[in-house]
């Protein structure tokens, strides 16, 4: 037997992390008050199936208090799988009309010896959309003696006249912290010696599921002798059995791009690569530390529970270097590294990339560095420059300025395509944008967008900026008509090689 199986809850009081369940439920079979319907949601591995089961041996216990007793007839049929007044249905494999129809008439017939007739039926999201309308009725006007319980882990699924006809109870996730528990439990009495940070891979590993939790405990301990400390599960064993990588190459790669240290960073992605690594779990590692990363920066004492000492070493280093803007840059570049790692040929080139376009634009101090310090001013543009009341202005370089564009581009595109062939300047705090045409000053004078260009000029370089129009710069207007003339002359010969 596995060893899930094994460890299954038989009562509620067996239950790990659903206490909100348990109690509602029991005091439901202790007042003999239960609902006709009931809808449990939760991800996979929480407990809703062993729940119904346990809830359906409850309804049919005949002990006066603690239901289930797991003494009496009911109790024990229910556990050997003999009862025949619990029936459940697979909706992923019996989605159809017809299985619904079934059951309609199956469910008019009285229980043989229990109170109540229960049916279990399991993902029921899957089932069609006539047979949710056939089960409707049903739900609407059930016989006295019927009980349905309904699991899914996709509630969202459900139709809406569904759900409002059952009692909804949502399952928590696993967390760490109870997954450890009762892995705690179970290697005490199956004698399994194991490491606790062994046990921590686990339990993240399980991803919240203490089903998968028990599982991947007894994949691993086939490895080992039952009962011989010198044979325990060691950390290493863990990470092998499931293709982990080392934590510490983990920590080393984030120490190294939080304190943009490059060429450190790149060998360490060549270790991983001369490791074989699954990059699509390298990805998932990373961003999980990130996030840790960004709540401690936020609220350090909140999350912090699951957590190694050394873990919040690293998370404290990573907070205070990166600060929350570096660490949200990082997470949305990987989040992109992840999408294209579907396409990739060479799955690291993704990962590499984000880390250089981490690199390149690291906070906002690197981003004012990015503004050319010593740039001069062309001497056709100091004239204008100068009416505006600067006396020392230097150049925003292209990439800056690009993503000064790209901010206001998200609710302007209009405005964007003006800043885009405008020549910027940094004087005292102001942002002097020189324009080739006298309509775009007025259209960049406006209020609205006026407020929309210095709010984007904010966010990238990091400062309050006022913006500052001159005069209608000649050079530049004299610039772009000369480049859509060589766009027209070049369209023109295109079509007359096309068309002779």
């Amino acid at each position: 037997m596995s060893l899930y199986s094994k460890y299954r809850p038989r009562n509620f009081r067996d239950l790990v992390g659903q206490d909100h369940v348990a109690q509602t439920l029991e005091r439901a079979l202790e007042q003999d008050k239960l609902s006709h319907s009931y809808l449990f949601c939760g991800s996979r591995g929480v407990g809703k199936t062993t729940v119904a089961r346990i809830l359906a041996q409850g309804a049919n216990c005949s002990a006066k208090k603690e239901k289930p007793c797991g003494k009496c007839r009911g109790c024990l049929t229910v556990a050997k799988g003999s009862n025949s007044d619990i029936l459940e249905l697979d909706a992923a494999s019996n989605r159809g009309i017809d299985e619904i129809r079934s059951l309609r008439e199956k469910v008019q017939f009285a229980p043989s010896f229990g109170r109540y007739k229960v049916y279990i039926i399991d993902e029921v999201h899957m089932l069609t959309k006539e047979a949710f309308n056939a089960l409707l009725k049903t739900l609407e006007e059930p016989p006295s003696h019927a009980v349905f319980i309904l699991a899914t882990t996709e509630a969202h699924k459900v139709p809406a006249t569904i759900v409002s006809r059952c009692q909804r109870f949502d399952f928590h996730r696993a967390t760490t912290k109870s997954v450890l528990e009762l892995l705690s439990k179970v290697v005490q009495a199956e004698n399994i010696a194991i490491e606790e940070e062994g046990a921590v891979l686990i339990a993240r590993a399980a991803d919240g599921a203490y089903r998968d939790a028990l599982t991947l405990l007894e994949q691993i301990s086939l490895n080992v002798v039952a009962g011989k400390e010198e044979q325990a599960i060691s950390a290493d064993t863990v990470r092998a059995k499931l293709g982990l990588i080392a934590e510490p190459l983990m920590w080393q790669l984030l120490t190294q791009v939080a304190g943009t240290k490059k060429e450190e960073a790149i060998k360490t992605l060549y270790k991983f690569i001369e490791q074989g690594a699954d990059w699509r779990f390298i990805v998932n590692s990373l961003l999980e530390k990130l996030r840790h990363a960004l709540f401690f920066a936020i609220a350090p004492s909140v999350v912090t529970a699951d957590l190694t000492a050394q873990e919040k070493k690293y998370l404290a280093l990573l907070a205070k270097t990166m600060k929350e803007e570096g660490i949200v840059k990082l997470i949305n570049l990987l989040l992109q590294a992840q999408e294209q790692l579907r396409y990739a040929s060479l799955p690291e080139v993704p990962v590499a990339c984000a880390l250089a376009r981490y690199f390149d634009s690291a906070s906002p101090a690197s981003l004012k560095t990015a503004i050319t310090p010593k740039a001069t001013v062309p001497q056709k543009e100091k004239t204008s420059l100068a009416e505006s009341g600067e006396k020392e202005a230097v150049a925003i370089s292209e990439q800056v300025w690009g993503k000064i564009v790209e901010a206001v581009k998200e609710n302007n595109s209009t405005l964007a395509g003006l800043l885009a062939q405008s020549q910027p300047y940094l004087a005292s705090g102001n942002l002097i944008i020189e324009v080739p045409y006298k309509f775009w000053e007025e259209r960049i004078k406006n209020s609205k967008n006026n407020k929309a260009i210095c709010k984007a000029a904010c966010q990238v370089l990091g400062e309050a900026i006022k913006l500052a129009l001159p005069k209608p710069n000649g050079a530049i207007k004299k610039t772009l008509n000369e480049a859509m003339r060589q766009e027209d002359k070049a369209i023109k010969d295109e079509i007359a090689d096309v068309f002779g």
